[in-house]
């Protein structure tokens, strides 16, 4: 018996599965053969016709390293996005805040554990990622340390710019705009490059609101950011400019030396002493990363 050819069209296959149906009714044996080889085929084209997975949408993702106090990842979390902040200082592990940031306890000191961070985010979109490695051993403020920490390790800057350049390897490979944070003076210049912008927190103030005082050192940091210290960024991966400005007068500690009778000023935030003095020198400048996230968020 030839082999019967399936009809191209979908209303002749009805049509005629329709017509075998009735003469095998009918009692035709032949034609119950067709009929039943004929249901074969459909019952194994439904098996395999792909099936449509509905996925629930995964938030994008914005990576940030080194980073305590998460202010730089306030913004993104607003807008939306799925952050994620790793520091040594963060419990042990992967946790998430009440506020729904994700924090990481890790040390980053380590190729294998930046490798690590990059590769738990494989697959997904990462819409940005910013970096502020310790600038303790680079930045020129601690320059009268510099003698006797090299007596004792005189490879210790060497060591700190190799980390830095560890975590712009990693941020690359995260294929999104991404920064890398540490004073402008830094000794970077010399020992690996430039920084590509730099700006003062008191730029980006007015970002802030005027009655907004800071959530965490309001005691050391004026209300919008209205402070000066020169900030270096090191960017890569499509971080084109810094966001427009959006300036804030200044402010300054005031003071009358007694054997010169010079007057001197200062960032209140240099002025600032003890141990919440020194962390609120290393925070985030709030209005910085309302700006950033302000341009970022949809490039």
């Amino acid at each position: 018996m030839a082999k019967r050819r399936l009809p191209s069209s979908r209303w002749a296959a009805r049509k005629e599965f329709h017509l075998l149906r009735l003469i095998a009714r009918a009692g035709n044996k032949a034609t119950q053969k067709l009929y039943l080889r004929r249901q074969r085929i459909i019952a194994k084209a439904q098996l395999q016709k792909p099936r449509l997975v509905c996925r629930q949408h995964q938030p994008a993702v914005v990576v940030s390293l080194f980073d305590y106090t998460c202010l730089g990842l306030e913004p993104w979390k607003e807008r939306g996005f799925e952050v994620h902040a790793y520091d040594r200082r963060h419990p042990k592990g992967h946790h998430v805040t009440a506020s729904g940031i994700h924090i990481h306890g890790v040390n980053l000191h380590t190729k294998a554990s930046l490798s690590a961070v990059v590769a738990e985010h494989a697959g997904r979109e990462i819409a940005f990622a910013m970096a502020f490695p310790p600038c303790t051993e680079l930045s020129r403020a601690g320059a009268r340390y510099w003698k006797v920490k090299g007596q004792a390790d005189p490879h210790f800057q060497d060591n700190a710019a190799a980390l830095v350049k560890r975590v712009d390897s990693a941020l690359a490979r995260m294929k999104c705009p991404y920064f890398i944070e540490n004073p402008s003076s830094s000794t970077l210049r010399k020992l690996w490059r430039a920084p590509d912008h730099t700006f003062e927190p008191c730029w980006f103030g007015g970002y802030l609101d005027a009655n907004d005082p800071h959530p965490m050192y309001p005691k050391h940091i004026p209300i919008q950011d209205a402070y000066t210290k020169r900030t270096g960024l090191w960017v890569g991966g499509g971080f084109h400019q810094l966001p427009p400005q959006r300036r804030i007068d200044p402010t300054f500690k005031e003071w009358t030396e007694g054997s010169s009778g010079k007057r001197k000023r200062v960032s209140p935030l240099l002025y600032s002493g003890g141990t919440e003095g020194k962390e609120a020198r290393h925070a985030t400048p709030r209005g910085f990363s309302e700006a950033i996230a302000t341009a970022y968020a949809h490039a």
